[in-house]
């Protein structure tokens, strides 16, 4: 599932709300978040991990064309950050609102407890 990054309502150390396509309030668990990291690396790279070896919750990736994250959920959300590529809105500081934001949401999680892995 998709959403934009001005859904999210708040983030605290249990995980974080949202705004669905509906308008309703999600939530996304951040325990649930740890399980389904911990399972996708066991899986991927066959390192044994338990939660008190990370504090991962999902991943991000700021090169892609549009900017996310995406938690470790079920199902999985992805929180986008879209941009203009139009130039005279590149040139206008929409990349660096965009950029602001999402390195805002960095530190939100950071501040919380958690981290996300760097795709970038």
């Amino acid at each position: 599932m998709e959403i934009h990054y001005r859904q999210i309502l708040d983030i605290t150390h249990d995980g974080t709300n949202y705004l669905d396509s509906t308008e309703q309030t999600q939530t996304i668990s951040f325990i649930e978040c740890w399980k389904y990291w911990v399972a996708y690396c066991y899986e991927t790279d066959g390192i044994k991990r338990t939660f008190k070896d990370s504090f991962c919750v999902g991943w991000r990736d700021w090169f892609c064309q549009t900017q996310y994250f995406e938690f470790f959920s079920e199902p999985k959300v992805k929180v986008m950050f879209p941009y203009s590529k139009k130039w005279f809105l590149i040139f206008r500081n929409e990349r660096k609102k965009h950029r602001d934001e999402f390195i805002k949401l960095q530190w939100k999680i950071i501040n919380c407890g958690h981290t996300t892995y760097d795709l970038g």
